[in-house]
């Protein structure tokens, strides 16, 4: 009347799920690594003779169902172990909760880090741009032919810590606050200056040196008689000597050294003509 393979199929699968529950907690234990040490704390709560006792029967235990159930592994179906997992999964939460809290005041700490940061980035760019170099762009032909309308260069401040600006230097000063002005040294302070039939003269003796001009001078403005420089004034001009706004403007006139920034040193924009200049 009863088919008894299907009685035994029912019989092995409810043993199966017995088996299940009495491995679940083992199995979840072994996944975070902590079967061995949850098995030596609830063995060092027993005696030696306990110890041995279970030792025994778990290892009969353990063989007996390894081989009827290959990959399922029984560790204990004690009630007092099953009551010490409990506890120690609760420490466990416990412990997670207390990371989660210590996370968020590591949050905390980071936003003000990265403010910090901030903060000391602008600092030192800052310090940088003011104290040590910056770029600039030349606008106009005053230049020509050693600069060109739209380049960029990089300006550097350092060298003028430790000397003065130098003749023949190309250096940068305001003009507005918007607007700077790019000119080469021409006059260093405490020279007398003067342009006669389109030449420069520096104390009475022509500028021979001066490869920079493009052509001689038509205009020379105030240095057509003698410009007598102080201890702290440079004359300036421009390469492109008869297209410049320069010290023989009156408006302009002879340039201060506080009003100096720094030298043009590098061209990096275009690229074609990347690199030092003279």
């Amino acid at each position: 009347m009863y088919d008894e393979r299907e009685i035994e199929d029912s019989l092995e699968f409810v043993e199966h799920i017995d088996l299940y529950e009495k491995c679940r907690v083992d199995n979840i234990v072994d996944v975070m690594g902590l079967r061995d040490t949850l098995h030596s704390g609830f063995v060092g709560n027993t005696s030696t003779e306990d110890i041995k006792s279970d030792k025994i029967a778990n290892e009969e235990k353990e063989s007996s169902l390894h081989d009827k159930y290959a990959g399922c592994d029984i560790f204990t179906e004690n009630a007092e172990f099953r009551h010490y997992v409990d506890s120690v999964s609760d420490k466990l939460c416990q412990e997670k909760d207390n990371v989660v809290k210590r996370r968020t005041r590591w949050n905390i700490a980071d936003f003000i880090f990265i403010a910090v940061c901030i903060i000391i980035s602008f600092a030192i760019t800052y310090t940088f741009t003011h104290y040590v170099a910056h770029h600039t762009k030349v606008e106009g032909s005053s230049m020509n032919n050693t600069l060109s309308d739209g380049d960029y260069l990089i300006v550097e401040k350092v060298s003028y810590y430790i000397h003065d600006p130098k003749r023949y230097d190309i250096v940068i000063f305001p003009y507005s606050e918007e607007v700077n002005y790019i000119k080469r040294i021409i006059g260093l302070p405490g020279e007398k200056v003067q342009i006669i039939d389109g030449n420069v003269y520096i104390n009475d003796s022509m500028l021979k040196d001066d490869i920079y001009g493009m052509e001689p001078v038509e205009d020379p403005g105030m240095a057509a008689d003698p410009v007598y420089l102080a201890e702290d004034e440079y004359f300036v001009m421009g390469d492109n000597r008869n297209s410049s706004i320069d010290s023989r403007s009156s408006y302009l006139g002879a340039v201060k050294r506080d009003r100096i920034e720094g030298k043009a040193v590098y061209r990096f924009w275009p690229f074609s003509c990347f690199g030092g200049i003279d």
